[in-house]
């Protein structure tokens, strides 16, 4: 019964061995490591990374991970990052950072941090399908159709749920601030409320006397209703205001040339009757 029970030891210590020994083996050589299959295998890449491939080619190692740092590769062989990954990501979930980091970055883009060309592209799916990218070119950021996806020729369009800054950040209570010129083809200004000047030519308006206009002048130095130079300077103007207010003080003009045109004719025609009774044989 001894003799049984010790091969039974004997036994169990080679398997043991067997299957421990492989765990335990060291070395710098990339093919110092064990074979979990006949096609995986965990080896060292070199003295301070360990990885993981499944393919037979030892220069290319599908995980690795630097047991000094921790930072994990995953089609490298010298991940820089926590996670360092040469090619695509796909997820199905959420980006999260943690929380008790006050910051969290995303770089996108295959230049080298000194250089000053560089280029990457994120993408929006729509149908399982490209719908829109994100594209860094250069310098400049592009929010287009994707170059191929659903359809090429969708052209996004942009939301701000907040307020927006070009150029600037003093921004305030502004939706959109931008230090520098806006160029546009057209501008259509949307109603806000305000009535437009058509009031001007209402039977009950109330026309200043231009003997009040003069000395409203004379004493503020601009028309009325108008803003002061000195109130443009340091509020700005409302675009829609000021067209409202230029609209209604080509609307004053014309009525001002309406009765001045009357009182010419007024006086035409009694000038006319004067020069009758002082020449009665003059034609009329």
């Amino acid at each position: 019964m001894k003799p049984l029970r010790s091969q039974i030891l004997v036994t169990l210590s080679c398997f043991l061995f067997i299957f421990t020994f492989p765990l335990l083996v060291r070395g710098q050589s990339p093919t110092d490591g064990f074979w979990l299959t006949d096609r995986a295998f965990i080896g060292m890449q070199n003295p301070d990374h360990v990885g993981l491939y499944g393919n037979g080619a030892l220069a290319n190692f599908g995980l690795l991970m630097n047991i000094h740092t921790g930072n994990i590769g995953i089609g490298t062989l010298s991940p820089t990052t926590k996670l360092d990954v040469r090619g695509n990501i796909r997820a199905g979930g959420y980006l999260l950072g943690v929380s008790n980091l006050n910051t969290y970055n995303i770089e996108i883009g295959g230049a080298s941090p000194t250089s000053s060309n560089g280029q990457g592209t994120l993408f929006f799916h729509h149908h399982n399908m490209r719908a829109h990218q994100l594209r860094y070119t250069n310098g400049t950021l592009f929010l287009e159709a994707a170059s191929q996806g659903y359809p090429t020729n969708n052209t996004p369009n942009l939301m701000v749920g907040g307020s927006l800054g070009v150029g600037t950040t003093q921004i305030g209570s502004l939706r959109l601030a931008v230090e520098g010129t806006l160029g546009a083809r057209a501008v259509r200004i949307l109603p806000n409320g305000r009535p437009w000047p058509d009031f001007v030519f209402h039977s009950n308006y109330s026309l200043r006397p231009l003997s009040e206009v003069k000395s409203f002048i004379a004493q503020h130095g601009h028309l009325p209703d108008v803003p002061s130079a000195q109130t443009v300077a340091e509020e700005g103007t409302d675009v829609m205001q000021i067209q409202s207010v230029l609209l209604q003080k080509i609307e004053e003009l014309t009525l001002y040339l309406l009765q001045q045109t009357k009182e010419i004719e007024t006086l035409t025609q009694e000038l006319q009757q004067v020069k009758s009774q002082l020449n009665p044989s003059q034609p009329k």
